[in-house]
């Protein structure tokens, strides 16, 4: 089979983690198969590489007026048998059968994720006409297919659930030095409970800083590090800060050089995520990977990734993030137990069996 391959997001969190990930395990399971990577030139060489893996630069950006028109072009004269888009644009046709991976339907299950009328009504259509075109559909939890089935006219049987995996680059480090020279780096003087994500409001960062403040008052000597970065659309998140007398204890990395999360999470006491909504999760996983315990929200795929495996709280009742937080950092046995049932439920997640599974879709839609 020749496989078309959509790579031009490889720069992008979320999407772009996938899409490396995907490719760098098809890289090493498939040795027979083609493969067409459409690429941009500023990006080109994050794309992994293979004897046979042909890189294509293509002009046309993922959301220019033109993309769907002129990137249906660019592909019609690979002569695909397949082609695999991993977001929701879509070429405008294609000459071969295609699969989708939708990762989550954030901005149609939590409005205020994206607040322009605009963009919402656009984000529909675009979904919509990529799960109409598609021959498959992958989504990558139970809860993003639900998703889709109650949001979209869409057959079930078109659903296949693949489930995102976690880099080997995840795991335990015994060196205390490393660990005490990542906390310096980032300005952490303390023990910390770490978040990974982003000010959207899905994220519920505010409720996260309010509960940490609160919990404050029974746990002291601990600090709030979100590794992400400051966003000017979201300014609320700052003046809580200061509203909260915060500043010397909640620290806002900015962008984390990529060596370092294995690293920070490894130094963490724990992660916390008390999200309203993920498609699936990733830094759950990243975080078991590495034996830190978890305190997650209950809400759409978070269970199915947890398991048993976290402390989880209804993270819509502020009381209950509270309760978790002084929880999590004050029982070490829960800990320790979060920790050893943590690491063996993230092997149960590899980007090796997202990609075999990936393959399979090719091989069914191909037939």
């Amino acid at each position: 089979m020749k496989i078309g391959f959509d790579a031009r997001m490889i720069d992008w969190a979320g999407v772009g983690t996938y899409t490396y990930n995907v490719l760098e395990s098809l890289k090493e399971i498939d040795k027979e198969n083609q493969y067409v990577l459409l690429c941009e030139q500023k990006t080109m060489s994050q794309v992994p590489e293979a004897d046979n893996f042909d890189k294509r630069i293509v002009s046309e950006s993922v959301f220019s007026s033109f993309h769907q028109l002129f990137f249906s072009l660019s592909l019609k004269k690979h002569s695909l048998d397949v082609f695999h888009a991993p977001y929701f644009t879509f070429p405008l046709f294609l000459s071969c059968p295609s699969v989708v991976t939708i990762h989550d339907l954030i901005p149609l299950v939590f409005p205020l994720s994206m607040p322009s009328k605009i963009g919402r009504a656009y984000y529909q259509r675009a979904n919509k006409k990529a799960l109409n075109k598609a021959k498959m559909i992958i989504a990558v939890s139970e809860s993003t297919k639900n998703d889709l089935l109650n949001n979209y006219d869409v057959s079930k049987e078109k659903i296949r659930v693949i489930c995102d995996g976690v880099s080997e680059k995840f795991k335990a480090v015994q060196d205390r030095t490393l660990l005490s020279r990542v906390k310096k780096r980032y300005g952490i003087r303390s023990r910390f409970l770490m978040n990974v994500g982003n000010p959207k409001p899905h994220k519920n960062w505010p409720g996260l800083i309010e509960a940490f403040a609160e919990s404050g008052k029974k746990v002291k000597d601990c600090r709030l590090v979100l590794v992400g970065s400051r966003d000017p659309r979201y300014p609320e998140i700052e003046r809580l800060i200061r509203k909260l007398q915060l500043k010397d204890r909640v620290i806002v990395t900015g962008f984390v050089d990529e060596g370092d999360m294995p690293l920070l999470y490894n130094a963490a006491e724990a992660l916390v995520l008390p999200s309203f909504y993920e498609g699936f999760g990733l830094p759950v996983l990243e975080a078991m990977a590495c034996g830190t315990p978890v305190l997650s929200s209950s809400s759409s795929a978070l269970p199915e990734v947890c398991g048993d495996a976290a402390l989880m709280v209804d993270a819509n009742e502020p009381a209950n993030l509270v309760a978790g937080i002084e929880r999590i950092l004050s029982d070490e046995k829960l800990r320790r137990e979060l920790s050893d049932k943590g690491t063996k439920r993230a092997k149960l997640f590899s980007w090796k069996q997202t990609a075999q599974k990936t393959l399979e879709v090719y091989q069914e839609i191909k037939c």
